[in-house]
Parts: structure tokens; C-alpha cells; sequence
């Protein structure tokens, strides 16, 4: 970067032989950026941007700011990072111009206080003047703090270029072989932050400095039409046509720093235009996708249902058809519980278990008719609940034969009854319930 004249082409031409040229068209208005490509190494090639600078004939500073910036931005957006810029400066120059100090503010403004860290502040036109000259202006770039004394302070590096290929490759190595690669304000503003260019601290910069602009000539062009009357009034017809040349001198000077103006905020507009167009696209694709998440989650749930019904019918087909889970058929009815009573076993081999009280049941209605009385009276216990109903009146009997017809059966319901007698020792333990 640098102002127009400060060597910007001969210092890539020196190093690229004025061949491998690329015109970066990231986006539309970049065309005038340049890009060349230096191959430093066969496994290395890096890349020299050519920028315009801020006193073109042809363009305006506001021309050149947004082809800068689309350019910076389109770069960023498309993850390609800067390792670091040079900034050319006339030596041969005598004074620091008005034009020179605007594009030291812009380059300021446009860089930002980190990314000076990686720059490079490269004087050039060494041969063309005195070396005691040069080194005296160089000393006095350095001390003032308004040119390059601030952003020596933040880090910046000054290197002299002798217009020789040795000298250029010097300086673009100290940045290729730097190792981290640096971000501008106004690629942070632009794409980080959103803000147009009209927003960001080099446009608020360049709109000041147009103010000024527009406000000298404003000055200027009140002193002449003032001057036009007076002309007038004393009858210098001469001197008035004078007045009335500066005077559209001056009026097509404010109409081209309205008109940049005019571009700073059309630029502001087309970014707000772009920006609202890129969130209704947003919007757009996120309701497409929650959309599409729904009809996927409804489609799940429908699959679930599906399958969960069939599940279910499948099971009661099996259980109307007899089907066990390995595919094979059920027996019917009756003869399956037939054989699993007999021959049910458990997995150690084992028959369940049964309550107590159906195999003590059991037992008693295989014994009850073969003991004696004596052996049951004296080593029975009788459960009702394990006895049938017909032989209660033949137990009353057995047990008790001497007793009257008339005792009450209730006897035998009875938690426990000893029956004591003199010629029949007989001591009767039935438990009933």
C-alpha cells in the first residue's frame, strides 16, 4: 500500500519478473486490486497484493476505500488471511503532503493498532536523492508521532528499499517467514461486527476528512460569489468572469465530495440490503430445517406406532394360534396341563415347590382308612380343610364311639378337644378350622 507514485508496482515487478499476474475477483468492484504470485519456493508460492492509492487521478478516495475494503472482506470471508503489509514511501519527498498524511490516517485507521505489529514501513526512491538528505527524512518520519512514530510504537518495522530485487525479497520475507498471519479492523468490522462501510472507523475517517473538505470549499466558494459582486458593482466585467470560473470550479468540487459521500452511504445501504437479504435467507433455510426435523420426528413416530401395533397383533395371533415365542405350536389344553403336572421340572431338575397343605391332604386321604383309631386319635392331626365332607361322620364315630348320639358335631370344630374317659384312654389332638 502507499500513495500513487510510491513505487507499489516497480517493488512486485522486481520481484515477479511482471509475470505470473492474477486479477482477484473475490466480488464485483475489486478489478483493480491486483494480485501476483511469487514462488519463493518449489513447495512455497505466496501472493503480492496490489492496492490503488487514496490520491488516484481517476478515483476517488471513496472509490478506492470500498475497493479495499470488498476486497479485504472477500478475502476474509473466504478464510485467505494476510501475513502482513508494506507501506511505500517516497523518500524523495520534501514534506509530508496533504495527500500523504489522509493515506497514513486511512492506513491507520484501516489497520487497527494490532495488525501494526506486522507491518512493514518501507521507504523508497533511495537513489534519487542525497544519502545525508534521505537519512534526514527518514529520522524525521520516525520522530513524528503523526506520520510513523505511532505505529513504530505499536510494533511496526522500517526497512529502506534500494529498487533492488535483493532489497524487496529481504523485506517480504521478514513477513512470510513471520509465522502468525493478522486480521484488520475493517475485515473485523465488516464481517465480524456487520457493519457497513460507511460504520467502520476508515469510513467514519474518510467522512471527517471530506467534511473538512466540504467545508473549505463552502468557505471558498462563498469568498468568490462575494468577490463576483463586488466585481460587479464596480464595473470589472474582467474580474467578475474570473470569479464566475472559480466559482464552478468550486461547486464541481463539492459536487464530487457529495457524490463520495453520496457512495460511502449507497454503500451503507447496499450492506444493509445485503445483510437483511442474508438473514430472510437464514430464516428461510432454519424454518426449512426445522420443518424437515418435524416431518422426520413425525415419520419416527409413525414408524414406532407401526411397528408397536404390529408387535401387538402379532402376539395375539400367536396366542389365538398357540405359538410360543421360539415359533413352535402349543399343545392343547388338556393334555398340556396333564403332562406339565406330572412331568413340569424346574431348571436344576426339581419339581416346584407345592403348599404344605396339599401334600399333607394327600397323605391323609391315602392313611385315614388303614390306621387303627387308637394310632389316629393318638398321632393324627386333622385339618378339615384337608378332609372331605363324608367322612367327618364316620371320624365321629371312629374317635368317639362311647359318647352319646347327641353330641354336637360343633365338637369337632373346635381349636383343640382332649377327651378324657375311664375305660377309654383315649386323648384326641384334631385341629380344625
Amino acid at each position: 500500500m502507499g500513495v500513487t507514485g510510491a513505487g507499489k508496482s516497480s517493488f512486485i515487478s522486481l520481484l515477479c519478473n511482471n509475470k505470473a499476474r492474477v486479477e482477484h475477483k473475490l466480488n464485483a468492484g475489486t478489478t483493480k486490486v491486483e494480485v501476483h504470485a511469487l514462488e519463493l519456493s518449489p513447495e512455497r508460492t505466496i501472493y503480492l497484493i496490489d492496492t490503488p492509492g487514496f490520491d488516484d487521478v481517476d478515483k476517488s478516495d471513496a472509490d478506492v476505500l470500498r475497493d479495499i475494503g470488498n476486497w479485504l472482506v472477500g478475502s476474509y470471508t473466504h478464510k485467505i488471511k494476510l501475513h502482513g503489509i508494506i507501506y511505500l514511501h517516497r523518500i524523495s519527498e520534501a514534506r509530508m503532503k496533504g495527500s500523504a498524511k489522509r493515506n497514513i490516517l486511512m492506513f491507520q485507521e484501516l489497520c487497527g493498532e494490532d495488525a501494526l505489529k506486522k507491518v512493514i514501513l518501507a521507504s523508497t526512491m533511495w537513489d534519487t536523492e542525497p544519502r545525508h538528505v534521505a537519512e534526514g527524512r527518514e529520522r524525521q518520519l520516525i520522530e513524528t508521532p503523526q506520520w510513523w512514530g505511532w505505529m513504530m510504537d505499536r510494533g511496526s518495522q522500517v526497512y529502506r528499499h534500494y529498487n533492488t530485487s535483493e532489497s524487496a525479497m529481504k523485506i517480504v520475507r521478514v513477513l512470510a517467514d513471520g509465522g502468525s498471519k493478522v486480521k484488520l479492523d475493517l475485515q473485523t468490522q465488516m464481517v465480524d461486527e456487520n457493519l457497513s462501510l460507511y460504520e467502520t472507523t476508515a469510513g467514519k475517517s474518510l467522512n471527517k476528512e471530506l467534511d473538512k473538505e466540504r467545508a473549505k470549499w463552502s468557505r471558498e466558494l462563498a469568498k468568490v460569489e462575494k468577490e463576483k459582486e463586488e466585481a460587479l458593482r464596480n464595473g470589472k466585467q474582467e474580474a467578475a468572469d474570473i470569479m464566475q470560473e472559480m466559482r464552478i470550479e468550486y461547486r464541481e468540487k463539492l459536487a464530487k465530495m457529495e457524490e463520495e459521500r453520496k457512495k460511502l452511504f449507497d454503500g451503507n445501504k447496499r450492506n444493509v440490503r445485503r445483510t437483511r437479504d442474508k438473514n430472510v435467507r437464514d430464516e428461510n433455510m432454519r424454518g426449512e430445517s426445522m420443518r424437515g426435523e418435524k416431518l422426520k420426528g413425525w415419520k419416527d413416530v409413525n414408524k414406532k406406532r407401526e411397528r408397536h401395533e404390529n408387535k401387538s397383533n402379532a402376539c395375539e395371533r400367536n396366542m389365538r394360534e398357540g405359538i410360543k415365542r421360539d415359533g413352535s405350536r402349543r399343545k392343547p389344553n388338556a393334555k398340556r396341563n396333564n403332562e406339565e403336572g406330572s412331568s413340569r421340572k424346574l431348571k436344576n431338575g426339581r419339581s416346584p415347590a407345592r403348599p404344605w397343605f396339599h401334600t399333607r391332604r394327600r397323605q391323609l386321604r391315602q392313611e385315614v382308612g388303614t390306621m387303627s383309631p387308637w394310632f389316629r386319635i393318638r398321632h393324627c392331626h386333622l385339618a378339615t380343610l384337608s378332609l372331605p365332607p363324608t367322612l367327618l361322620p364316620t371320624l365321629h364315630l371312629t374317635l368317639i364311639p362311647t359318647l352319646p348320639p347327641t353330641l354336637p358335631p360343633t365338637l369337632l370344630h373346635r381349636p383343640l378337644v382332649s377327651l378324657l374317659s375311664g375305660w377309654l384312654s383315649a386323648i384326641t389332638n384334631t385341629v380344625l378350622l
